[in-house]
């Protein structure tokens, strides 16, 4: 995850300091964009051998299906997101590409996620009825099981 936030500030520098970083009026950011797409390409590379590394210890260890699923969405997302961003530096950073590439990186934030969601697990339901009594965030209840809020009328929390 720190590479491809690492990944999306370096971008979102690239974007800042290039022909097509918002409002024509608004200053550019005063860095050189070759060094900048540099480290913005390495934190991909990271990023993708941090995944590779991920694949290969689940590989080892066994997942689910679905689980593998999504990886290997976030490798399509995710290279084909570099290869337009490659694509648009050789092009001379066409508008279009630009705004592509940045609706890309939301794709890669979109399969990441659900990559990460799908290797969490909150173990199974123990009931379908909602908790009740002390500690399970229900109002308090009074001596004949009625809220505490409905015999008082005060809806201060405490």
């Amino acid at each position: 995850m720190a590479a491809l936030a690492g990944t999306l500030v370096a971008g979102t520098t690239v974007t800042g300091a290039g022909p097509h970083g918002g409002d024509p009026d608004v200053p550019r950011l005063d860095a050189p964009i070759t060094t900048l797409t540099e480290v913005h390409a390495g934190l991909l590379l990271t990023f993708l051998l941090a995944l590779a590394v991920l694949g290969l210890l689940w590989w080892r260890t066994g997942v689910p299906t679905d689980v593998w699923r999504r990886y290997a969405v976030v490798w399509g997302v995710a290279l084909a997101q570099g290869g337009l961003g490659s694509l648009q530096y050789r092009l001379g950073v066409p508008e279009g590409l630009v705004s592509l590439h940045v609706l890309g990186s939301m794709l890669v934030i979109v399969a990441t996620a659900a990559l990460w969601c799908a290797t969490r697990d909150r173990g199974p339901v123990v009931s379908a009825t909602p908790a009740t009594g002390a500690g399970s965030g229900s109002p308090a209840t009074g001596a004949a099981g009625v809220p505490e809020t409905e015999r008082t009328g005060d809806t201060s929390v405490r």
